[in-house]
């Protein structure tokens, strides 16, 4: 009995001394021990044990204050690695990647019409995981509504096949390795903070333009999460409840403007009606109108105008909500660059706060179209490496720590 107590108690502080190294890393040893309640010699063998197995690394050293500079300590940037996989609405990004954001493979694939996404994924992650065996984790980034506790799917507005699909525990019994399940614009604002210019910054709103608009909330390094673990759906924002038919269901949702397929749909409106542009004889697609309007081409500068506008209004509301300021966009419409973040200012400056407004101000994401799946494979990771932090302040109550 006395030898299973010493094991739990072992247990526990290995989990308090990575957890804290996960959440508040890189610390010198110093200050790991002393937010441990550990003695420093007690705390570095922790350490030295889990830098043995590939946890935990010296990163760098302490800024020198005239003294002998102590070691810098933070989870392993190598660690892993993990797959990553985004689950969009018409295509599957899957990335081979470390805890520290290094992509070592990226896969692109078109799931057939009428092939159920699931079929898909596994066909992908056997393909994947043939060729990489010392995968440890898969993250997986999702457009639909999506619960991460449970790793269930609920719904999707761009596949059906997405409903009530518990896709943690289907890979999980099919892998044998811990999934993550999350939304996409968490993923990618994750990715962004680690990768892109939210690096360091605690306190912000990513918006995911893409086939879906999504939007995640940050404050004080904590992604804000729902009650039932779901929010920042702004992309079902209902700004004309007369206007075209979502698939979510309900009419004039964001999403319904200016999402990228809608854009795309409102060209290709107006070429059949005979309105002139440079894209009239390309292939007519989000890439395509992006360029167009960048080079001065007035149908695909207003679609992106108007989509601009529309996400301003709702974001305006957003500042008004949070009272948070700092924005960055992500997805495939971030590449329209200053063509998307003028309207959004003005409309953000016009119809928000103005207390709030001044210091308002709105970035374009610099990470590829990778973010989604690349910010799932680093979470998935960090699920492992904290994964008994969660108990850790109940199992305190129970066993002393000094």
């Amino acid at each position: 009995m006395a030898r299973k107590k010493k094991r739990t108690n072992h247990s526990i502080k290995s989990s308090l001394v990575l957890g804290l190294i996960r959440d508040s890393g890189p610390l010198t040893p110093a200050q790991l021990s002393n937010k441990a309640g550990l003695g420093l010699v007690t705390a570095g063998k922790y350490v030295d044990q889990m830098i043995q197995q590939g946890y935990i690394a010296e990163t760098g050293f302490e800024k020198s204050t005239g003294g002998r500079r102590a070691r810098l300590l933070d989870v392993n940037p190598q660690f892993g690695p993990a797959l990553g996989i985004e689950i969009g609405g018409s295509r599957l990004i899957c990335t081979i990647a470390s805890y520290g954001g290094v992509s070592l493979e990226t896969v692109h694939c078109l799931p057939p019409a009428g092939v159920p996404v699931f079929d898909v994924l596994v066909e992908q992650i056997d393909s994947l995981m043939a060729r990489v065996h010392t995968i440890k984790a898969i993250g997986i980034a999702s457009s639909g509504i999506v619960q991460s506790e449970t790793g269930i799917s609920f719904f999707s507005p761009h596949r059906s096949d997405m409903e009530n699909l518990p896709l943690k525990t289907l890979l999980e019994d099919r892998y044998g390795v811990p999934v993550w399940l999350d939304d996409i614009s968490r993923c990618a604002a994750f990715a962004e903070t680690r990768l892109g210019v939210l690096k360091g910054e605690g306190d912000y709103l990513y918006l995911y333009l893409d086939e879906g608009i999504g939007m995640c909330c940050s404050t004080r390094n904590t992604m804000f999460r729902g009650t039932l673990g779901i929010e920042g759906e702004v992309g079902h924002f209902v700004i004309d409840r007369n206007g075209p038919r979502c698939g979510c269901g309900n009419r004039g949702c964001l999403e319904a403007f200016a999402s990228s397929p809608a854009i795309v749909s409102q060209v290709e409106r107006a070429l059949e009606k005979g309105v002139r542009s440079i894209v009239q004889h390309r292939a007519v697609n989000i890439e395509t109108i992006i360029q167009a309007g960048l080079a001065g081409d007035k149908l695909c500068y207003q679609a992106i105008n108007e989509a601009a506008e529309r996400v301003g209004l709702v974001m305006a509301q957003g500042l008004n909500l949070t009272g948070i300021p700092n924005l960055v966009i992500g997805g495939c419409l971030a590449n329209a660059g200053l063509l998307l973040q003028e309207p959004i200012n003005r409309m953000v400056k016009t119809h928000s706060l103005s207390v709030l407004s001044r210091d308002w101000s709105v970035r374009v994401s610099p990470l590829d179209e990778r973010s989604g799946a690349l910010g799932a494979a680093i979470l998935a990771l960090r699920s492992i490496v904290g994964k008994e932090n969660s108990r850790i302040k109940e199992l305190e109550s129970i066993i002393t720590l000094r």
